[in-house]
């Protein structure tokens, strides 16, 4: 009894005394006066060092139950994402659930990881950041299924799916964007918000989105949070020691990275109305065709500048905390009328500086990528026919000055072509960086094969090789950001004379989230069904809960019922099996740039392992091939290459024979009109042989999840030889 009083008195203690935010002694070592990412490191140091209990992913169900109780209902928990007070038939949009009722059903509530565990960098797992409750949520079960691994997009209303990804609902984008910020200080670039939010990168620190500052700004803490954060700076058994500073003080966020004035609950701003003196000196730099750097002599305030806003002909560009700021997306030949203003933390103004004028270069000049246009070189503009070796300046098709040495100008590929002896080629410097490298080669006169070193900044990155036979080498995801040098050399075969002809690359893009809904239909899953593909193997709770591909991915059970079987979704939403999808390069269909395992459901759409999601790779947008592979039926390839970015592309593989490599060899007609992937590939080797016969027959007879279930029913038959794999034998793989 006495035990159960002081917990009733530390509970109703912590509720109470977190309404006014942090305790006083929490932050006394943080220097609360820095501004930008000084006081974010300085945060992150904080709330790493007092987290000194480490819960388990199981213990998350106990302390939810304490941190998230309805405080209308102290039998309840509150649902993220939820708004409704139960009293539809939908229980999926409710707002509170019975403590007692979670688990993986329909209508229970489970653990959501707000910021999902896939989008970790690397995964976040089941421990550690994967067991943070300060981002785990009790939710109901099917809308934390519909949510998935979907990134957190703008919308307005109640929680769903919305244009590139999830809307958390009005109600939650301040809890979710507080979550948000909290784990990125936490685990740094493991839990990058660009990598679980879609919007404009910040000016102050890119890694975060605008998006984010925008909810926690319009959506003040709440009790519920206040609770949270409380309890976690307790004596509690399950406190983990640490605390959300932007639930204690949201303006903390507009303290580092700017944007809308949040909450301000410590009145940081003190009342201040004084403007910064307006900033002075502008002086422009560093023009480029497309892009110019901006500098300015730093404004005075009686507390401190917090931002300053950079204009580009009266219009603002980005608000940077530093004085200096390069402006880019620039036409060539241009001039710009710059002008910038300086705020301090309390959202004081002062008047807009002096404009200076900054005019842009010619178009082409240095070499530059222009916002991602690939990089070329044909030598068209070498010195004429010269057959003595020497040193070779030149200026390149897009304006820059190349240079090669030991080199000679009276060899031809695809018209003129630099050859090198025991020299190297030096491209001019780019300024956007280098993603994939492409080139022609070819030996001329006597010798032999070998390779050039290419080197970036000085750090060989790749080799291309060379024979006497013209060829077409690539090096790919190079991925190197910024300003760039290209250079050929270190060719070990001095007395090799190499002829080098149109050379080009891509500029460096990032990785980010590209979204892909690939459809296809299994032949064996179609056999005797006329529209859906059959999903006996669900029904019978046979398909695993971790994928049999190479990456060993995981779900839940109730993932693969959230079709018909839940009694809410569609017949044909309900899984099948277990895929595995590859992005293939652009330039090289038979090199895999990623895979991963994916969920098939019942009308041929592959979604992400949530089982109702698009696929997801942490990519860079550009073009792909797709492969799909399924462990008992022939992978196909397709024809062409897909455009794939954050918005998600739809890759129909089964509409037309043609659309896969090897068109109706790869394929087969199904009942339904669709071409299906061709079963009978009982040991995985690509070709549907005789030898499949032999290892699936002393398995007749048998039932559940196998290989040689080639009807996917659940059962291994003679129907399985005679119906799905004999009229196969002899067809292979066609990629």
């Amino acid at each position: 009894m006495k035990r159960l009083l002081s917990l009733l008195f530390l509970v109703v203690g912590l509720f109470s005394y977190a309404q006014d935010g942090a305790p006083d002694d929490y932050y006394n070592d943080v220097n609360l006066t820095l501004t930008g990412t000084a006081l974010r490191d300085e945060l992150a140091t904080k709330i790493t060092s007092t987290h000194t209990n480490f819960l388990s992913y199981s213990e998350i169900w106990d302390v939810s139950r304490i941190t998230d109780e309805d405080a209308t209902n102290t039998s309840n928990v509150v649902l993220l994402y939820g708004w409704e007070a139960g009293s539809d038939s939908d229980c999926t949009n409710d707002r509170s659930r019975s403590k007692t009722l979670n688990g993986g059903n329909a209508c229970d509530w489970n653990r959501e990881h707000s910021y999902p565990r896939s989008l970790g960098n690397p995964d976040l797992g089941s421990s550690g950041p994967g067991s943070d409750a300060h981002h785990l949520r009790p939710t109901d079960v099917q809308r934390n299924g519909s949510r998935g691994s979907q990134l957190f997009a703008s919308g307005s209303g109640n929680s769903g799916n919305v244009s590139g990804g999830w809307y958390p609902g009005d109600e939650w984008i301040g809890d979710v964007a507080r979550m948000m910020m909290y784990m990125y200080l936490r685990y740094g670039s493991q839990c990058l918000p660009s990598n679980v939010a879609v919007g404009s990168n910040n000016t102050v620190d890119s890694n975060m989105i605008d998006l984010l500052l925008d909810w926690n700004a319009a959506d003040p803490v709440s009790p519920l949070e206040d609770a949270r954060n409380t309890y976690h700076d307790s004596t509690g058994i399950y406190a983990q020691g640490n605390r959300n500073p932007f639930i204690d003080n949201p303006y903390l966020a507009t303290q580092i990275w700017g944007g809308t004035p949040a909450q301000d609950r410590w009145n940081t701003g003190g009342g201040d109305t004084e403007a910064p003196t307006i900033p002075t000196n502008l002086i422009v730099s560093n023009e480029t065709s497309s892009s110019l750097d901006l500098s300015w002599t730093a404004s005075t305030d009686n507390v401190g500048v917090n931002e300053y806003e950079v204009y580009v002909d009266s219009v603002l560009d980005q608000t940077v905390m530093t004085t200096t700021a390069t402006i880019s997306g620039l036409s060539a030949s241009t001039t710009y009328s710059l002008t910038v203003l300086a705020k301090d933390a309390a959202g004081n103004m002062s008047a807009q500086s002096a404009a200076v004028n900054g005019t842009t270069l010619m178009g082409g000049g240095g070499n530059s990528c222009g916002g991602g246009v690939s990089i070329s070189e044909t030598f068209i503009n070498i010195p004429d026919s010269g057959s003595g070796y020497g040193t070779r300046n030149w200026t390149g098709d897009d304006g820059g000055s190349w240079t090669a040495t030991d080199a000679r100008t009276d060899q031809t590929i695809d018209g003129k072509a630099i050859t090198i002896r025991n020299g190297s080629l030096t491209a001019p410097q780019s300024t956007e960086g280098i993603g994939n490298l492409t080139v022609t080669t070819q030996r001329v006169f006597s010798g032999g094969s070998g390779t050039f070193d290419v080197e970036v900044n000085g750090s060989v990155v790749g080799t291309v090789a060379y024979s006497d036979v013209e060829q077409t080498v690539s090096i790919n995801d190079i991925n190197i950001e910024g300003n760039v040098i290209v250079v050929f050399t270190g060719k070990a075969a001095t007395g090799d004379r190499v002829k080098i002809d149109n050379l080009s690359w891509t500029c460096y893009s990032a990785p980010t989230n590209i979204s892909l809904s690939p459809k296809v239909f299994l032949e064996g899953a179609m056999i005797n069904e006329t529209t859906l593909m059959r999903d006996d193997l669900r029904a019978a709770t046979v398909i695993p809960t971790t994928s049999p591909y190479i990456d060993a991915a995981t779900t839940i059970a109730a993932t693969f019922d959230q079709g018909g079987a839940s009694g809410i979704g569609l017949a044909q939403d309900d899984i099948v099996d277990w895929v595995w999808v590859e992005l293939r390069d652009a330039t090289n269909n038979a090199l895999v740039v990623d895979g991963q395992s994916a969920l098939l459901q019942r009308d041929g759409d592959i979604v992400s392992t949530d089982g109702s999601a698009p696929m997801s790779f942490m990519q860079s947008a550009g073009n792909y091939y797709i492969f799909v592979q399924h462990r008992n039926h022939l992978g196909i390839l397709s024809t062409n290459t897909y455009a794939l970015s954050s918005a998600t592309t739809t890759i129909d593989l089964a509409t037309n024979a043609s659309d896969v490599v090897g068109n109706t060899n790869a394929v087969v007609l199904l009942s339904n009109g669709s071409y299906g992937m061709i079963t009978g590939d009982n040991d995985g080797n690509g070709q549907v042989q005789n030898t499949d016969v032999s290892s699936l027959r002393p398995q007749v007879g048998t039932a559940g999840y196998n290989n040689a279930d080639l009807d996917m029913n659940g059962q291994t038959q003679l129907t399985d030889i005679n119906n799905a794999l004999r009229p196969n034998i002899g067809k292979g793989e066609q990629n």
